[in-house]
């Protein structure tokens, strides 16, 4: 459901900025680098137990 919300986001970016193809790559950037530092961390904190 969240990767499903996500990809419409991204579909109405792309639709309000098709010329601008870069703030959408920077959009992105920030989702998985958002996700993913949220993961890293998680497993961080999992394996200080």
């Amino acid at each position: 459901m969240l990767m499903y919300n996500v990809f419409i986001f991204v579909k109405v970016m792309h639709f309000l900025s098709s010329r601008f193809i870069y703030v959408e790559t920077f959009l992105i950037k920030i989702l998985f680098g958002l996700f993913f530092t949220r993961e890293k961390e998680k497993r961080i904190y999992f394996n200080s137990f």
